[in-house]
């Protein structure tokens, strides 16, 4: 806490090293190489931890410390793994469908994300279903885009992702372009622009 991150770091490998069968003492070994920015160490640690034991928030800092040592492309695999091995984490699912969207598997991602938004209370969880309005947009169900946008505003009033969400679906759609101008502004005035918006704002002709 104090940005000591060396001495971190000192502590936990000595406290790793009388127990090194320990979960807890490997798995904050692994955070303190991360916090100092040796990611390399810290997978070390968290693949000894996971021996031991595999939660999914460890899933989580595992993912981290591969992005931060260059092997990021290791890790839709990794999840993908544990998402098989462990169907109940709701963590690792949602991690599944973002690494599915951003390879541009679109069908994927919707279908992970409607399993979690309409299970464990998924449908109150208003971020989730803006992910999930974007991934039916994207997957060609504008309709459904709208409808989920639409709830995820609801949930989440002064969310700019949630207006974007809805007003990019009513745009694909051709409906009320007042609304969808009106929601593409807010989105605007709360985060200022993005290439999404851009586009759908120039769709508009605006």
């Amino acid at each position: 806490a104090a940005g000591n991150f060396g001495g971190a770091s000192a502590a936990a490998e000595g406290y790793a090293r009388q127990r090194p069968g320990m979960f807890e003492a490997l798995s904050l070994a692994g955070d303190a190489a991360l916090a100092n920015n040796a990611p390399l160490v810290a997978q070390d640690y968290y693949r000894r931890a996971a021996q031991v034991r595999f939660p999914d928030r460890m899933l989580l800092r595992t993912v981290e410390a591969l992005e931060k040592s260059g092997r990021g492309r290791e890790a839709p695999a990794l999840v993908l793994s544990y998402a098989s091995a462990w169907p109940a984490s709701r963590l690792a699912v949602r991690m599944a469908a973002g690494h599915a969207a951003y390879a541009g598997d679109w069908a994927h991602s919707r279908s992970l994300l409607e399993h979690l938004a309409y299970s464990g209370g998924g449908a109150r969880d208003g971020r989730l279903l803006v992910d999930l309005s974007l991934a039916q947009l994207n997957s060609g169900d504008a309709e459904s885009a709208r409808d989920t946008a639409q709830r995820a505003a609801r949930l989440l009033p002064a969310s700019s992702v949630a207006a974007q969400a809805w007003g990019m679906a009513l745009v694909e759609l051709d409906e009320d372009p007042d609304l969808a101008r009106q929601l593409l502004d807010k989105a605007r005035r709360i985060d200022g622009d993005n290439p999404l918006l851009a586009t759908a704002r120039k769709r508009l002709g605006k």
